[in-house]
């Protein structure tokens, strides 16, 4: 009789023991899945600090030229949204996320998407603080052989072009003249990035 006790001890054991690895397998895969909001959309690079830019749509310019032109072009946004500068002007931030002080989304606006020729592009990104930049986008390839990106950024109703040279800047004068002259201002500030070849 207590032979039948002791195995049925053992055996309530075994499969306490079996469900609760099962379980613990269900956790682990169950976590693994879940989205993670550390550089969302946004390449490698380091884990939030402070705010985070979240692009919905990075797709549009990824198929319009390529991953590596995108990231080069959604960077500089980033650093101009995000600018001590144009945070004055970030009012009633409603983002996707809960967090409004750390995620801002960014939609590219793709019905005003203008192409100027195979190479260069204009474009509005809305955030979601309803501000709105309009950029304009030159590079020499479509392939991810270019050998710059030049990306011109102001906010809609802003004072001042922000100049992004990023790579060869052989074209730099001739693209600061042509976004003057199409963002109707004189204004400009240009900016070094580094190397395509090195994105």
């Amino acid at each position: 009789m207590k032979d039948i006790f002791k195995d049925r001890r053992i055996l309530a054991g075994i499969l306490v023991g079996i469900f609760v690895a099962i379980v613990a397998v269900i956790i682990v895969v169950v976590e693994l899945q879940k989205p993670k909001l550390i550089d969302i959309d946004h390449g490698p690079g380091d884990e939030i600090s402070e705010k985070s830019l979240v692009f919905y749509n990075r797709d549009f310019l990824k198929m319009t030229y390529n991953t590596k032109f995108s990231s080069i072009v959604l960077d500089a946004v980033e650093k101009v949204v995000f600018s001590d500068e144009e945070m004055e002007f970030s009012k009633d931030n409603s983002p996707a996320e809960d967090d409004s002080g750390v995620y801002y989304d960014a939609t590219i606006d793709a019905a005003n998407f203008t192409s100027y020729d195979p190479y260069t592009s204009a474009f509005s990104i809305i955030i979601s603080d309803n501000r709105e930049y309009l950029l304009t986008t030159k590079t020499d390839s479509l392939d991810k052989d270019f050998s710059y990106v030049y990306t011109a950024i102001m906010r809609k109703g802003g004072e001042k072009i922000m100049v992004f040279i990023s790579g060869d800047n052989k074209n730099q004068a001739s693209f600061v003249n042509f976004v003057k002259q199409k963002m109707g201002n004189k204004t400009v500030e240009i900016t070094a990035v580094e190397d395509a070849d090195e994105n």
